[in-house]
């Protein structure tokens, strides 16, 4: 429902794939996670 207050889980994800390249320290996310996105994969920092 827009607009109600409720925010869908597929809402949330979007929100924040698309806040990671705003944020300094995406720089240490590997490539693999913008790839794996959709498949739900998860981060992985490098070493």
């Amino acid at each position: 429902m827009v607009g109600q207050g409720f925010l869908r889980e597929s809402d949330l994800e979007d929100y924040i794939y698309e806040l990671i390249p705003t944020m300094q320290q995406s720089a240490q996310l590997q490539e693999t996670y913008h790839r794996n996105k959709k498949n739900k994969v998860g981060l992985e920092l490098l070493k």
